[in-house]
């Protein structure tokens, strides 16, 4: 199963890189290619792709929730320090899409591991 799942993640990845090759401004693209390198496990990568497709759509909710998913598997890798910048990539994905529930229930999960789950996932204003 997992020999398979990467065949399809290295299929795809090459189908973004191509794309992007035709045109480098579909920001969808860097994000796909985020997730491609977020399943293979290599979370830094998956991050510069986030962050690029960002800067074409900054407000896209779900590339700044997935970036603060890779922050907290990297914090797993005795890098603590970094719950706190995923618990804030998920507030930025809250202020441009409230309903976001991954966001919404990652943050908690986050709160609780730094020990401030004392304040409950806020609603943030656009």
């Amino acid at each position: 199963m997992a020999l398979w799942m990467n065949q399809k993640a290295a299929e795809a990845a090459e189908q973004y890189r191509e794309a992007l090759r035709l045109d480098p401004n579909l920001w969808q693209s860097y994000h796909n290619l985020g997730l491609v390198f977020a399943h293979r496990g290599q979370y830094e990568e998956a991050i510069e792709y986030y962050k690029t497709a960002l800067r074409f759509r900054p407000d896209y909710a779900d590339a700044h929730c997935e970036w603060g998913v890779a922050l907290v598997e990297l914090s797993k890798q005795n890098r603590p320090e970094l719950l706190q910048q995923a618990a804030g990539k998920f507030e930025d994905a809250l202020r441009f899409n409230p309903n976001h529930a991954r966001a919404r229930s990652s943050l908690a999960a986050v709160r609780a591991r730094t020990g401030a789950n004392n304040t409950a996932p806020r609603r943030l204003a656009p």
